[in-house]
Order: C-alpha cells, then structure tokens, then sequence
C-alpha cells in the first residue's frame, strides 16, 4: 500500500531546555503490532497494541511535544488518521494502545480475512514505519446499510406480490376475453358465412325480380293493349247487336205485315 502523508496538526508549545540534553539510546527489541484477538465480527472490541518504537528516538532531543502519530486503516478505509501517542514527554515510553472494532459497513463487515494496515510518523511526516495484521469477521451481523436495503427489498417485495396478484388477475380476465372474443369470432365467422350466402342469394333473387319485372312490364303493355282491343271489339259487338236487334225487329214487322196484308185480300167467289 502506499504510504500516506501525515496531516499536519496544532503545533504544542516547544519548551526549551536552558540545559541541552543528549541522550542515547539502545533499542533491544524491533517495533512490533498485535491484535487481540484475531477473529470476530463487527461488534468485537479489538485491542491494538504497538511497542518497540524507542529505536526511534536515538538521539532525539526534543522531548516536549508529541513527536509520533499513528494512521491506521481497515482495508481502504481509514479509521484513525494522526493518533499521537501516549508516552509523549517520555522517551522511554513511546507506545500505542488503541481499541477499535470493524465497520459496520459492505464491504468492510463482510465474512472473511481484512486487513488492518498502520503507519507510524514522526516530526511533520517522517515516515518511521509500518505493520500489516489481519482480522478474520467469522460471522456476519447486517450493518445499517444492509438493514435499510432489507427493508427496501421487503417493502419491493410486498409491492412486487401485490402488482404479481395483479398481474394474474388481469392474466385470467385477459384469458376471459380471449376466450370470449374466439367464441365471438367463430359465431362472427359463421355469421358472415350465412350473411354472404344470404346476399348471393339475394342477388340472385333481386335479379330474377328485375327478370320478372321486365315481363311484367311486357305483360301490362301487353295486357293494356288487349285491354284496348277488347274494348273495340266489345263496342263493335254492340252495334252488331244493334244492329241485330234492329235487323229482327224490322224482319218481325215485315212478317207481321205480310200477314195483315194477306188476311185482307179479298176473297174470290166462285160460281
């Protein structure tokens, strides 16, 4: 990983010695980091312990302020940034004891090994140096973030089961009008069945009306003429009767005369 510049901080007041003091120092061990206790989840309290960084102080003689902070990091994550240490003002007791837990956050809290990654400076960004150790979270606790989207995902999921019941109401009403619209489609298609044989055959009989029609025309012409003749030869009979009747008449009184006549000649005597 790559080192980290120290922020810079408040400046304690330096208090001068009016006696320079130079001390050296021996370090018998190497610095060195451990955590107790290695394995846990979110919600363990792990306690960080550092010594061994006395070796940095050979010949350091301003023992006034705090001259060592710590940055420590939970994977990418920082967690402390610029952490003075306690045994400042005392050269031989420089240290860091420091209690911390995992975050509580995806995907920080997730199962499995993380690593926690410490850099010690000293003076305004001197780089001294670093420890890398591992925690293993071997339960997993939902963090806020997972609880908020759990609830999300139920209140989706209530909504979802609501718009599926929906759904497979408007699917079985949908169903019912597909079924519905093929009965009336094979009564429709059945119907123009009949409506096309209906009009050939009323085409048909539209044009033996019209045939007949035209006969019938031909026949009241016709009928109208006979009609005509008829009466002529009605009128024609008539003054033949007429005549007829004027023709006996006449005969009957010439009969009737020729007898009268015949009755009053005179009778011949003889002698």
């Amino acid at each position: 990983m790559m080192k980290l510049r120290r922020r810079s901080y408040f400046l304690f007041p330096i208090l001068v010695s009016m006696l320079s003091l130079n001390v050296a120092y021996v370090s018998a061990v190497e610095p060195t980091a451990k955590i107790v206790p290695t394995e846990g989840t979110v919600y363990t309290d792990i306690f960080l312990q550092i010594r061994g960084l006395e070796k940095f102080l050979e010949g350091d003689n301003w023992p006034g302020y705090r001259d060592m902070e710590m940055y420590l990091y939970w994977d990418d994550k920082p967690l402390i940034l610029g952490l003075g240490d306690p045994g400042s003002g005392d050269k031989n007791m420089h240290y860091f004891d420091v209690h911390l837990s995992a975050p509580n956050e995806h995907p920080y809290s997730d199962m499995g090994n993380h690593t926690i990654y410490i850099e010690i400076y000293k003076d305004w960004a001197q780089y001294l140096c670093s420890f890398t150790l591992t925690f293993e979270i071997i339960e997993y606790l939902p963090c806020d973030e997972y609880l908020t989207l759990n609830a999300t995902y139920n209140s989706l999921l209530a909504e979802y089961k609501t718009l599926n019941n929906s759904c497979n109401s408007l699917q079985a009403q949908y169903n019912d009008l597909t079924n519905t619209y093929q009965e009336l489609l094979a009564d429709y298609n059945a119907k123009l069945a009949n409506y096309s044989s209906l009009s050939t055959s009323y085409e048909s009989l539209c044009d033996s009306y019209d045939t007949l029609e035209t006969n019938y025309n031909l026949l009241q012409s016709s009928n109208d003429k006979l009609t005509t003749s008829y009466n002529d030869l009605i009128g024609e009979m008539a003054t033949a009767r007429n005549l007829g009747y004027v023709f006996i008449t006449t005969t009957m009184i010439f009969i009737a005369m020729t007898v009268y006549f015949a009755a009053r000649k005179p009778r011949t005597t003889t002698t």
